[in-house]
């Protein structure tokens, strides 16, 4: 089933929802994952279509299993692999996951 919405195709089925979605401001893409979590669906994946426009996959979880996530978007540009793995490992030490 397709149902075509502002943000743009949304495939729903039973388990997994695909939005197509384009935001420029990091704190209400964060607020829209968030409510999405809350209605039961958890982010998997996104993907970028073009520039600032990206595709959402989201997994249906049981209301039981939704887990307390707060989302945060940080934007950085990395030269070199080695900084990046330092920088994720930061996060990953005080139990964040990228």
């Amino acid at each position: 089933m397709y149902l075509i919405r502002r943000e743009g195709l949304m495939m729903k089925g039973k388990n997994i929802k695909k939005v197509t979605k384009r935001f420029s401001n990091f704190a209400k893409e964060e607020r829209w994952l968030e409510e999405m979590l809350k209605e039961g669906w958890m982010l998997k994946s996104y993907t970028e279509i073009e520039v600032d426009n990206y595709e959402y996959t989201f997994k249906r979880v049981d209301e039981d299993e939704i887990p307390d996530y707060i989302f945060k978007i940080d934007f950085r540009y990395f030269k070199k692999k080695e900084d990046f793995e330092e920088y994720k490992e930061i996060f990953e030490q005080t139990g964040w996951t990228l």
